[in-house]
């Protein structure tokens, strides 16, 4: 039987993880470098008017592998077209064949209407620290405020918060709305808390520190596994070799992945 050269890379590759006897034996993990051929993604938006949900956005890739899976909010379809969309923030991500992501954010602004924005401080890994402050211009004031499909407040802060993902909607004197996501992150930082855990516990001698793939001394091979990392932490299968983390070490990496694998 002949093989591809793509195929005996990926067999070699294989055949070294159980020699190693690591376990992280994954095949979709045997894929190219997102560092290779890195994605650009340009979003277009058309705005809206007040009230209506006939807003666009075109997203247009280059880069990567095709075919591309789009992202926008929570629907992914395989069209760079999304259409009916009310006046809000969104984020837009495309993937490639090979499991690679580029990720930005799209506004859908509302003709003559209201804008908004947000920001917030980290919340902690596992506590509810976080405040975060809505900022909005146009449109007619004064405005109200709602988190989550909430109960509407006057005040453009809101206090308490744990990391997640928060829908926020500004709504001004008119009636007229603008909805969108902001991410409210733990702040656990990749350089001072995630690389010595994984350097000392995963990127060791035999074991993803260049003698299996993927090498975990890099952070981008890092980012493109992170799914995989999260799993088996939670699991316990990782790190192999007798090695063990606390439950704190598990759940700061939980809390660094969930927050973007930011290089932060």
């Amino acid at each position: 039987m002949l093989f591809s050269i793509k195929e005996l890379k990926v067999h070699i590759a294989l055949l070294l993880t159980i020699m190693v006897g690591c376990q992280y034996i994954n095949l979709q993990e045997l894929q190219p470098s997102c560092d290779d051929n890195p994605m650009l993604l340009l979003p277009e938006a058309t705005a809206t008017l007040c009230g209506q949900s006939n807003g666009m956005v075109v997203l247009t890739v280059s880069g990567g592998q095709p075919p591309y899976s789009y992202q926008l909010g929570d629907v992914q379809q395989d069209s760079a077209t999304f259409t009916g969309l009310v006046a809000g923030k969104y984020q837009a991500q495309v993937t490639d064949a090979n499991g690679c992501m580029a990720v930005t954010a799209v506004t859908i602004e509302t003709e003559n209407g209201i804008t908004a924005s947000a920001t917030s401080d980290a919340a902690g890994c596992g506590t509810a620290m976080a405040t975060l402050t809505v900022s909005a211009t146009g449109g007619t004031e004064p405005y109200s405020y709602t988190l989550n499909n909430g109960n509407p407040q006057d005040s453009p802060v809101f206090t308490g918060l744990p990391a997640g993902m928060y829908s926020v909607m500004v709504t001004d004197a008119a009636g007229c709305d603008f909805t969108f996501d902001h991410q409210v992150l733990s702040g656990v930082s990749y350089a001072q808390t995630i690389k010595p855990i994984i350097m000392n516990n995963c990127a060791v001698s035999g074991c993803h520190n260049g003698t299996q793939f993927p090498d975990f001394r890099s952070l981008s091979n890092i980012q493109q596994n992170k799914d995989q990392i999260r799993q088996r932490t939670q699991t316990g299968n990782m790190p192999p070799n007798g090695r063990s983390l606390t439950q704190q070490q598990i759940d700061l990496i939980a809390c660094w992945i969930d927050d973007g694998a930011l290089d932060n």
